[in-house]
């Protein structure tokens, strides 16, 4: 997670993931690699709903705050 960070240059992502929580960084890093909702679900143990609910989070931070 920190190397994806490091390679980010947009300064307002970088700062709204650095003050999120590690099983959101965890969830995003897995979107990223492509890994689908049920199986993040499954690895971190959670819900499908809890990780649907921290991407809707994220996903309205980025947007509120940028």
């Amino acid at each position: 997670i920190e190397e994806l960070l490091d390679n980010l240059e947009d300064k307002h992502l970088i700062f709204v993931l650095n003050s999120s929580d590690s099983k959101t960084l965890k969830i995003a890093l897995l979107l990223f690699l492509d890994y689908g909702i049920e199986e993040i679900a499954e690895m971190l143990h959670l819900s499908t709903n809890a990780v649907y609910k921290r991407i809707y989070v994220l996903r309205k931070r980025i947007k509120d705050t940028h």
